[in-house]
């Protein structure tokens, strides 16, 4: 109608209280419904990337093995000395564990008859050297490539305790367990960089821990009952570290479909 005022219904604004209170309640029933489910994933993410990783290390070392008739030398030896592990492997302070023992001249001959005769010794601590860190440099050479150490003349060596050999199902004998790190001479040839192990522990972080993968070698075998030492050391597979103990990639397959 001419000259009538035009009559506006103000725009909408935002919600109202009761719209407002159901979307809380949405969102209250979604978060108790996924944040129980967030360890399941941490777990299932964990397990199965350890076991892809355990299991293309594995063909790796093999791969180098069967194209240089040898094993990667430069492990990471783990030990520190006679009876001391690097403190940063979890699970280095379980003796039925890993246990750090005074290699036999026997294993020494094994390994070197396989190819394993010079090892990058694990060492040093948080700020010495400056480049020091658990996981990417864990060793106590300052310089940018640590030294080579022949494994004759190192104290200590890692190897499986009773305990960790029956958790992996492995026959009886002596187990040697070296640390694929990122100075191993497969470097550049097979492998690109060193794999990290994904953890679903916080304490057992790259920042934090030695989070490589572990080899295994076996230098003597015991099924018998009589402990017969090896001619040439045997890859075995490998495993990774935690602080219960170590785990194969059966065991990180096995926990992963036991995730819910």
């Amino acid at each position: 109608m001419p000259g009538a005022l035009s009559r506006r219904v103000p725009a909408r604004r935002g919600l109202t209280l009761m719209e407002l209170v159901v979307v809380m309640l949405i969102l209250v029933a979604l978060a108790g419904i996924i944040v129980p489910l967030f360890p399941d994933m941490v777990t299932r993410a964990h397990t199965s990337s350890s076991a892809t990783n355990g299991q293309e290390a594995s063909k790796i070392v093999q791969m180098f093995e069967a194209t240089n008739l040898k094993y990667p030398d430069g492990l990471d030896n783990l030990a520190t000395g006679a009876g001391t592990m690097f403190a940063f492997v979890p699970g280095s302070g379980v003796a039925t564990n890993l246990t750090a023992q005074t290699p036999d001249a026997a294993w020494i001959t094994a390994l070197g008859n396989a190819g394993i005769t010079y090892v990058s010794q694990c060492g040093g601590a948080a700020g010495s050297p400056a480049n020091w860190a658990p996981t990417f440099f864990p060793y106590a050479d300052a310089t940018p490539v640590p030294a080579q150490t022949p494994l004759a003349s190192v104290t200590g060596v890692a190897t499986l305790g009773a305990d960790a050999i029956a958790r992996l199902g492995m026959s009886a004998g002596t187990y040697v367990v070296f640390g694929l790190g990122s100075f191993t001479d497969m470097k550049g040839r097979v492998l690109d960089s060193a794999p990290v192990h994904f953890s679903d522990a916080s304490l057992e972080t790259p920042d934090k821990a030695y989070a490589r993968l572990g080899l295994i070698f076996q230098v003597a075998d015991a099924s018998s009952g009589t402990s017969v030492h090896l001619e040439k050391a045997k890859f075995v597979g490998t495993v990774a570290f935690h602080g219960e103990g170590v785990v194969g990639n059966d065991q990180h397959l096995a926990e992963y479909f036991g995730a819910k």
